[in-house]
């Protein structure tokens, strides 16, 4: 998976010029998945400025997995965020950048542990968009 990020202590995301804290600054409002195109969007906004909006697309879906309550309960609290090898179905730890594969899923947990799962050849954080 080619990225334009990377994943910080398992709760931001350093673009390089920017940094987003998704645990303790940002909620999570969404997500939108074009079936079409293959294009998954994770949606968050600025806890203090809901103006202040982030996407997460990732293109090219070939895997995709939501927890049982995803779709109606979701939290808008991100616990962690990390790697998970495509066979390996423990959802007990994710790996962190030093230990991902080109290959591994990105793993994305809520509060009260849902969670999504997916790999895309391309993902990308996407400031302002909504």
């Amino acid at each position: 998976m080619n990225k334009n990020f990377l994943i910080d202590q398992a709760v931001g995301l350093d673009c390089g010029d920017c940094y987003f804290d998704l645990h303790n600054c940002y909620d999570f409002t969404g997500f939108a998945f074009d079936v079409a195109r293959k294009v998954f969007k994770l949606k968050f906004e600025q806890t203090a400025d809901s103006t202040k909006k982030l996407c997460i697309e990732i293109e090219d879906v070939s895997s995709l997995e939501l927890s049982d309550d995803c779709l109606i309960n979701v939290s808008k609290n991100l616990s962690e965020i990390g790697y998970k090898p495509a066979s390996d179905r423990d959802h007990d730890w994710l790996s962190g950048e030093d230990k991902r594969s080109p290959g591994d899923h990105l793993f994305f947990r809520f509060e009260g542990d849902q969670f999504i799962r997916i790999y895309g050849r391309i993902a990308n954080a996407l400031p302002g968009c909504g």
